[in-house]
């Protein structure tokens, strides 16, 4: 299937525990966009939970079927709340590249361990068999490489915290979201990251290079 001609959409990456799920459904209802997560997509077009599959499939299969899922996502002026391991598939991202803009929720570590307890109980996925400290390591650069904001989550309420965001996306992407989505006139920060060309693109989208924001993650969602 081709690429769909649009990139209206808001797509949330990082670690389990960094709160794509949660803060994403309330961004969503902060900027009036739909709201979409791929674990979503990914259990109806496999018939099975996303702990069923990851208990039933290898790393790398289920990283495929993955792919699959998000390469199948067509949607318009939606946030895409993605499962961690998602950065993990180069195709599934370049397609995530071509719907919208991807905003990467940086939570430290040492948050993310608070949050994320038993990584078996948690069904987070790891190529090497590793703690969460080196999946970490290891993800940490690809969510990176592909953002074009990343974004370090507040240390406050999810309300709070999706105003901030809200308020973000209006200042950097106002042919999108509109100034008075926002009730919040806090500045947030980020730091703009540089997109590895997909194939067939031929040059870089200039990046955004907004201020950087300090403080902790936030989120409690279950994803790999």
């Amino acid at each position: 299937m081709t690429a769909p001609d649009f990139a209206d959409n808001i797509i949330l990456i990082g670690m389990p525990g960094s709160g794509k799920s949660s803060l994403g459904r309330r961004l969503a209802r902060q900027i009036g966009f739909g709201f979409i997560d791929s674990d979503t997509v990914l259990a109806a077009r496999e018939g099975q939970t996303v702990a069923q599959l990851l208990a039933a499939c290898s790393t790398g299969d289920f990283i495929e079927r993955e792919s699959a899922a998000v390469r199948s996502i067509r949607v318009r002026r939606s946030i895409i709340a993605t499962g961690g391991s998602v950065v993990y598939c180069p195709r599934a991202m370049a397609h995530l590249a071509r719907l919208g803009t991807i905003v990467y929720l940086d939570v430290p570590l040492g948050i993310l361990r608070q949050r994320v307890g038993d990584l078996a109980e948690r069904g987070v996925v790891s190529r090497t068999g590793g703690g969460l400290g080196e999946i970490f390591a290891e993800r940490t650069p690809l969510y990176r490489r592909w953002a074009d904001f990343t974004w370090r989550v507040p240390r406050v309420g999810r309300r709070e915290a999706a105003e901030r965001l809200a308020a973000l996306l209006s200042e950097h992407l106002p042919q999108l979201i509109s100034a008075e989505t926002s009730q919040s006139g806090a500045k947030s920060g980020t730091i703009g990251h540089e997109r590895p060309a997909t194939p067939g693109q031929g040059r870089r989208r200039r990046r955004r290079r907004p201020s950087r924001e300090t403080g902790g993650g936030h989120g409690s969602e279950t994803d790999h």
